[in-house]
């Protein structure tokens, strides 16, 4: 019966196995000692004859696996086959020749690595269909530069023990087939140009690492992430032109943030859906261009350092006037619609340096007042040049 399908190209190669498939480091015999209880696979049932992910007559005499396995060809892929999981990664970097994956009795796996994260060439891997996999492990989930336009061969995914990153992949236009997704230590959603919304991850609940959202040339919206309740200590999202909200970020909540990056998102006008982030250290808001106010950030009390530049369309600095505290620095610059620094005068404590610059329409006079005051309060470094004359 066949296991794996594969097929090269646009040509099927299916790879069929018998009851003895071999598999490296692992146990043959259904009574190995990889991952599992006596070799249980994700989802499967044991029995004496062997151990399976599925329930799959094929998959009667799956068994764990244990190790990594590096997939670069038909022969390599027949040999996991029969693997209800495996302990190590499971790589498969090389997909020119491979248009379509299927391996219908794993159902857990150490970490799924599928595409080379710099390939130049073309995939021809277009379909992936992992029926049983509920768990990857430390390893992570990486899906790069694939012709994959659906993810519905993740449908009954639940845990990414590691980064669940997704890049590159054009065909992309949602995250549809992940609705199983409930937890992950890492989120990076980069550069797959056809991706127009995250739907597809409504019942992901944490993700305890990094979040990167970046250089999406279609993505509109971060709606998916509506159920988002716990996020790490580091958010960056960057370089999404057309990214107009997050707002669906507004019930994820976390107690500090370490570096919260925002920049080069043209369309964004605020920085509603960060209201459950207690605290920031480090805050960098840069060259979104239609970016209208800070809201959003308003309760923030105390902050080690801010960077505000190239923010086209932002006005004042009024949804800072929570602000009592920088300790480390302060940096205002290039925001040409910016007129007043009010939003800053309750702060009581400033350490580090202190530039504001190149604010068009922010007079100098404004900012000189400004400066005297921080001194007043703090021996802090000082550049403050080259805004209006006013």
């Amino acid at each position: 019966m066949p296991l794996a399908l594969i097929s090269l190209l646009m040509i099927p190669l299916v790879v069929g196995c018998g009851g003895d498939g071999e598999k490296s480091e692992s146990s043959g015999d259904g009574s190995g000692d990889g991952s599992g209880d006596g070799g249980s696979g994700g989802g499967g049932d044991s029995s004496d004859g062997g151990t399976g992910g599925s329930s799959a007559p094929e998959c009667a005499e799956a068994a764990p696996c244990t190790g990594e396995y590096v997939i670069n060809n038909g022969d390599d892929l027949e040999e996991i086959s029969l693997c209800d999981s495996i302990s190590g990664n499971l790589v498969l970097e090389d997909t020119t020749w491979l248009n379509a994956l299927e391996l219908p009795c794993l159902g857990q796996a150490g970490g799924l690595e599928i595409g080379h994260i710099e390939s130049l060439e073309i995939s021809a891997l277009e379909t992936i269909d992992f029926a049983v996999l509920t768990t990857i492990g430390a390893g992570g989930l990486r899906l790069s530069n694939t012709g994959v336009s659906t993810l519905v061969g993740f449908q009954q995914l639940q845990t990414v023990g590691g980064r669940l990153s997704i890049s590159g992949n054009d065909a992309l236009t949602s995250l549809n087939g992940l609705e199983s997704l409930q937890s992950a230590s890492g989120l990076s959603i980069g550069n797959n140009g056809g991706l127009t919304s995250l739907a597809g991850l409504e019942n992901l609940e944490a993700v305890n690492g990094t979040i990167d959202i970046g250089g999406n040339s279609a993505l509109a919206t971060l709606e998916g992430l509506d159920s988002l309740e716990s996020i790490g200590d580091e958010i960056y999202i960057s370089d999404n032109p057309v990214l107009a909200s997050i707002a669906p970020l507004s019930v994820a909540t976390s107690p500090e943030v370490i570096h919260l990056y925002i920049y080069d998102n043209a369309s964004l006008s605020s920085l509603d859906g960060l209201q459950g982030i207690a605290a920031i250290q480090h805050l960098d808001i840069s060259n979104n261009s239609n970016l209208t106010s800070l809201s959003g950030i308003e309760h923030i009390d105390s902050i080690q350092r801010i960077s505000l530049v190239g923010n086209d369309s932002l006005t004042s600095l009024d949804d800072l006037s929570q602000l009592t505290e920088i300790r480390g620095g302060l940096d205002v610059a290039n925001n040409s619609s910016l007129t007043s620094l009010e939003g800053l005068n309750g702060l009581e404590n400033f350490g580090g340096w202190l530039e504001i610059s190149g604010n068009d329409s922010l007079c100098q006079t404004a900012v000189d007042d400004f400066v005297a005051f921080i001194q007043s309060i703090s021996t802090a470094e000082v550049g403050a040049y080259g805004n209006s004359d006013c």
